[in-house]
């Protein structure tokens, strides 16, 4: 799928989003097998968080992460939810309200966010990167925002960087099986089709690697997952 510019991409990634918010967490469940939230604990695992720290979730969507972090036994003083659609946040504080916990809920672009240098220990996203116009732009705006030692991570799905069985199996999965249940769940085929291509279009585990150390992360580790179909990667702020 191909865009005339970056704000042609933003707006259109602002707007699929919007429409597909309600079924969003189901279709990830769906179509992961239930594996999502087993990789969005490991993400906040590896965030490391101190105890009374301050924890930023880009990309929060309804909120799994931040309520995953949340529900630590020593969860951080601070856990901020960062969306560029507001009815995926409005979504969001409706499920803190039933459970009872109140991240702090923000409209906001990856690109600028609206936060001070050096605020907070760990900044994850989870399924952002393949929607951005520039990953190094948005990766140094994440490490901005990040104190001294603390960490950046990222869950994604990167492009396949072979030719394995396993690699044909997910791409087949991915093209075809994906947008079928994305337009039964959410009757939206268009939105389950973006989702493949933009992981075919997307860097590959080494080179996500190698753009995170050149924004000046140290340190950097991607566990490949799901037979390297999915990778956390996690980084340091110098």
């Amino acid at each position: 799928m191909k865009f005339a510019d970056a704000t042609h991409k933003r707006r259109y990634v602002r707007t699929m989003f919007a429409r597909i918010a309600r079924r969003y967490d189901l279709m990830n469940r769906l179509m992961t097998f239930g594996q999502d939230l087993r990789w969005r604990r490991m993400l906040v695992r590896e965030a490391a968080l101190p105890p009374g720290g301050r924890f930023l979730d880009v990309a929060t969507g309804t909120g799994d992460v931040a309520f995953i972090a949340a529900q630590a036994a020593d969860p951080p003083k601070l856990i901020a939810g960062l969306d560029l659609v507001p009815a995926m946040l409005h979504l969001g504080r409706r499920r803190a309200r039933a459970q009872q916990s109140q991240p702090v809920w923000t409209v906001g672009d990856t690109m600028s966010l609206p936060f001070a240098s050096n605020t907070f220990d760990a900044v994850a996203s989870a399924f952002l990167m393949r929607n951005v116009t520039d990953v190094a732009a948005a990766l140094r705006e994440q490490a901005r925002v990040t104190r001294p030692g603390g960490r950046v991570l990222i869950l994604e799905v990167p492009r396949p960087d072979g030719k394995t069985m396993a690699n044909r199996l997910f791409r087949l999965y991915f093209r075809h099986i994906v947008p079928l249940l994305g337009r039964v769940i959410t009757g939206d085929g268009d939105a389950y089709k973006y989702l493949p291509a933009s992981a075919e279009t997307f860097l590959t585990r080494e080179q996500l690697h190698r753009i995170m150390e050149s924004v000046g992360l140290a340190e950097v580790r991607c566990h490949p997952l799901m037979l390297g179909a999915v990778v956390v990667c996690v980084a340091t702020r110098r």
